[in-house]
C-alpha cells in the first residue's frame, strides 16, 4: 500500500502527460487556431457569465450545507472560503483545494472541522448522484454508430459505479447506529472521541436526509447547477460555430466529469481538452473545431475562478492555516 501511494503522483503525472501530448499531436492546431479567431465574443461573453453564476450557485449550495450541518459561517466566509479551495483545486495536480476549503473556516468555526469536511463530501455525493442521471438519460439518447456504441459500452459501468458507490454510501448512513456501537468497544482515547464526534456527524446528515424541507432546497439547487453547465456548453457550441444540440452538450459534461476525477495534471490541462473533444467524435464534429470548443470552456471554467480565488488567497491574513481546522 505504501508503495502504491508512493507511485500513484507519478503515474496520475504520467497520464496527464500521454494526454496532453496525445492531444498536442492529434489536433492540425493551423486549422483549431482558424476556429478561435472566428469565435463569436457574443457568445464568449455570455458563457463567462454562465460561469460566474455557476460559481454563486455552488456556493450558495455549500452554504446550505454547512447551516443544515450545524456550521453557521457568514455568506462571505462561505464564499471566500470556497473560491480559494477552488482556485488551488486548478492549480494543483490533486484535490488540495478542499481541505482548503474546510480550514479556512476553521478559523470562524472552530472545532466544526468534521462537520465543514462532510458538507465537501454531501457535495460530491449529490454531484455524483446528478451525473449517474445524466448517464441513464445519455444511455436512451446517445446517437447509433460505432462512436455512439463504444459510449454506450463505457457509460453502463459509468452509471453503475456511480450508483454502488451512492447505495452504500446512503445504507452505511442507515447501519451506523448498529456499527458504531460495536467498532466503540474496541477502541479508546483520542480514537474513541473521533468516532464520537463522527457519530454526531453521521447523525446530523442521517436526519438530513429524511427531512424535505432541508433536502429539497439542496436538490433544487445542485439541479440548477447541472442545468447550467449542460447550457453553458450549448453557448459555446454557439460561440465556435457547433450545430449541435442538448445531447452533445450532455456527452461533453458527462465525460468531462468522468475524466476529471483524477485530477492528473494542474489545470487540468489535457485531459479537459481530450475528454471535451472526445465528446463530440460521435457526433461528426472536426477535431480542430471541437479542439476549440474545448479551450474556450476551458478557459470559461477556470479563469474567473482562479482570478477571484486567487486575490482572496493574496489578501492579508486569507492564507488557509491548517491547524485552524483541527476540532477541540
Amino acid at each position: 500500500m505504501q508503495t502504491f501511494k508512493r507511485i500513484l503522483p507519478w503515474l496520475k503525472a504520467l497520464i496527464g502527460l500521454a494526454l496532453l501530448a496525445f492531444v498536442l499531436l492529434w489536433v492540425d492546431w493551423s486549422a483549431a487556431l482558424v476556429h478561435l479567431r472566428s469565435a463569436d465574443l457574443r457568445w464568449l461573453l455570455l458563457g463567462v457569465v454562465f460561469a460566474l453564476l455557476l460559481l454563486i450557485i455552488k456556493t450558495i449550495r455549500w452554504g446550505l450545507l454547512l447551516r443544515d450541518v450545524g456550521v453557521h459561517a457568514t455568506g462571505f466566509q462561505v464564499f471566500e472560503a470556497y473560491m480559494a479551495g477552488q482556485a488551488l483545486n486548478v492549480l494543483l495536480p490533486f484535490r488540495g483545494g478542499e481541505v482548503v476549503r474546510f480550514s479556512m473556516l476553521g478559523a470562524a468555526q472552530p472545532g466544526r472541522a468534521p462537520e465543514s469536511a462532510s458538507s465537501i463530501l454531501a457535495e460530491k455525493a449529490l454531484d455524483a448522484l446528478a451525473l449517474a442521471m445524466l448517464v441513464g438519460v445519455l444511455l436512451l439518447v446517445l446517437p447509433t454508430g460505432r462512436a455512439g456504441e463504444a459510449m454506450e459500452q463505457l457509460l453502463p459501468q459509468v452509471g453503475a459505479l456511480l450508483l454502488i458507490l451512492l447505495g452504500l454510501l446512503i445504507g452505511g448512513f442507515f447501519l451506523w447506529p448498529y456499527l458504531f456501537p460495536m467498532l466503540l468497544r474496541h477502541v479508546g482515547g483520542s480514537v474513541a472521541r473521533m468516532m464520537e464526534r463522527a457519530d454526531e456527524t453521521v447523525l446530523r446528515w442521517r436526519d438530513w436526509l429524511l427531512s424535505p424541507r432541508r433536502t429539497l432546497p439542496v436538490f433544487a439547487i445542485t439541479t440548477l447547477n447541472w442545468l447550467l453547465m449542460w447550457v453553458m456548453n450549448l453557448v459555446l457550441f454557439k460561440a465556435v460555430g457547433i450545430q449541435l444540440g442538448g445531447t452533445a452538450a450532455a456527452l461533453v459534461l458527462a465525460l468531462l466529469m468522468v475524466g476529471l476525477l483524477p485530477a492528473v495534471s494542474p489545470g487540468n490541462i489535457g485531459p479537459f481538452h481530450f475528454f471535451a473533444t472526445l465528446g463530440l467524435r460521435p457526433f461528426g464534429v472536426p477535431v480542430e473545431q471541437g479542439m476549440a470548443f474545448a479551450i474556450l470552456l476551458h478557459a470559461v471554467v477556470t479563469l474567473p475562478t482562479l482570478l477571484v480565488g486567487g486575490a482572496i488567497l493574496l489578501l492579508p491574513g486569507h492564507r488557509p492555516r491548517l491547524t485552524d481546522a483541527s476540532p477541540d
